[in-house]
């Protein structure tokens, strides 16, 4: 890969030469030139990847140098530098397409830093364009994102398990997109032109589950006025998709294994047997080997159903992966907003980085929603985002500054940004959050809203049933 190329503008030479020693130690391409009108010139006949430009130049301003050479189609990126840094200058720099600027005097460690991060954006955003334009010509693996090694593997076992007829066991935490997984593999499947069913099997109880996975026959109970199929039945020639598999009873687990070995269904009421050609696809949160120590799961049925294994890392353990996730996102939210799609700047990026995101990408999308319904403008910083989020911090990144701070106020943030990620996991079940922070549930539901309308104007966002 060829290093990058920068382009400084400064008219003070001191700060031109050290800049310029500094940014081509690492083996950088680095010119520098002293007006913009100069500037203008070599980019006239060469491409930069980034220009660093003083906001007061003799002549045309760095402001200028921006606006005309974006206008001229360049793809540079630039910041700007300046000694007169006002909010109202860094907003308007940010709004017409700087990617960040600095305020004079600088540390040379900052200018080296700054740029690292911004070539590296650079870098991410080339990526995320050649993945939407794969997204867009192949859609095959079912909108998965990412760019770690994690999910190219994952890629790379769907495009293995899909042209087979293997059952396949999705594991991974809640929210790490286990259906997206399942659809992607009935794609590449020869059933994909078939049907892809799935059912929860969490959602129902053993009694409906029966009849909603085999069917019923008229008068097989109360209620019962027709015969209707299952979903056996209904996936006949395509894919079955039993979610949350680990939290099917006993009972209900004996009546699967029993269609699995023979795909012979018998609908609820029924003296008959019915033949169905079906695709079993699994998928749990559970650890189902703890689960047979238990007894909780019967380990033939794990057997007949974990024949291929796929195994998704949780969202911490794959941060390479949120920028190219919440841009993707973004632009999914946006377009069903009807919405233009905003900036978000570096830093509001690396808090998005350094949050340990304990719903996976099923949090992250909410966050991405909810940010960009509640942020009108043109930027995504760091104060549009939710509060919680600035919460999730190691002790080696706390700083204290000059001023002090107000630490009962930020401990009761770190408590409320605890609660609301016990609401996520729980799924907004108030007793279960309180159970996960070993809390009461009368004392988690009294911080709970206290705190909400301490931080939020008492607004809750996540709050759910009791």
């Amino acid at each position: 890969m060829r290093e990058a190329r920068i382009l400084l503008v400064d008219d003070e030479i001191s700060l031109l030469t050290i800049m310029k020693r500094a940014l081509s130690e690492s083996g950088r391409d680095v010119t520098a030139v002293e007006t913009a009108e100069q500037a203008l010139a070599v980019l006239e006949k060469e491409d930069f990847d980034l220009v660093i430009s003083d906001l007061k130049l003799p002549g045309k301003s760095g402001i200028d140098l921006m606006r005309e050479v974006t206008e001229k189609g360049s793809a540079a990126d630039f910041v700007i530098v300046t000694a007169y840094a006002t909010t109202n200058s860094a907003i308007s720099a940010l709004k017409l397409g700087a990617e960040d600027y600095l305020i004079k005097p600088f540390d040379i460690e900052e200018l080296r830093i700054v740029v690292k991060r911004i070539l590296d954006n650079r870098q991410m955003r080339e990526e995320v364009t050649v993945l939407k334009r794969e997204l867009l010509q192949d859609l095959d693996d079912g909108g998965i994102v990412g760019r770690s090694r994690n999910m190219e593997q994952i890629r790379r076992m769907i495009q293995r398990v899909g042209p087979s007829d293997l059952s396949v066991l999705i594991t991974g935490e809640s929210g790490t997109g286990k259906e997206l997984v399942a659809k992607a593999i009935h794609r590449n499947s020869p059933r994909g032109e078939g049907r892809f069913v799935s059912i929860n099997c969490a959602a129902l109880p053993e009694t409906l589950l029966e009849s909603e996975l085999f069917g019923v026959e008229k008068g097989a109970y109360t209620g019962a006025d027709r015969s209707r199929k299952g979903l056996f039945e209904v996936a006949d020639g395509g894919t079955l998709f039993l979610d949350e598999i680990g939290e099917m009873p006993l009972a209900m687990q004996s009546k699967l294994l029993r269609v699995l070995q023979d795909f012979m269904i018998r609908r609820v009421g029924g003296q008959t047997d019915r033949s169905v050609d079906v695709r079993i696809i699994t998928a749990t949160n559970r650890d189902l080997k703890a689960e047979i120590g238990r007894q909780r799961f019967r380990e033939d049925l794990y057997f007949r159903i974990n024949v291929f294994n796929v195994d998704l890392p949780p969202l911490r353990e794959r941060t390479e992966d949120i920028p190219v996730l919440a841009e993707h996102l973004m632009v999914k939210i946006c377009d069903r907003m009807k919405r233009s799609l905003p900036v978000i700047t570096p830093q509001a990026m690396g808090v998005l980085e350094r949050f340990h995101w304990p719903g996976n990408v099923r949090e992250l999308e909410n966050v991405m929603e909810r940010t960009l319904a509640l942020e009108p403008g043109d930027i995504i910083d760091v104060n549009s985002l939710p509060e919680y989020l600035h919460t999730d911090v190691a002790p080696e990144e706390m700083d204290l500054s000059e001023e002090g701070m107000d630490l009962e106020c930020q401990l009761r943030k770190i408590r409320y940004g605890y609660m609301q990620k016990a609401m996520i996991r729980s799924g907004g079940v108030m007793q279960d959050a309180a159970r996960l922070l070993k809390m009461t549930f009368r004392s988690f539901r009294y911080y709970y809203h206290k705190h909400a309308e301490e931080f939020e104007g008492g607004e809750e966002p996540g709050a759910g049933r009791d």
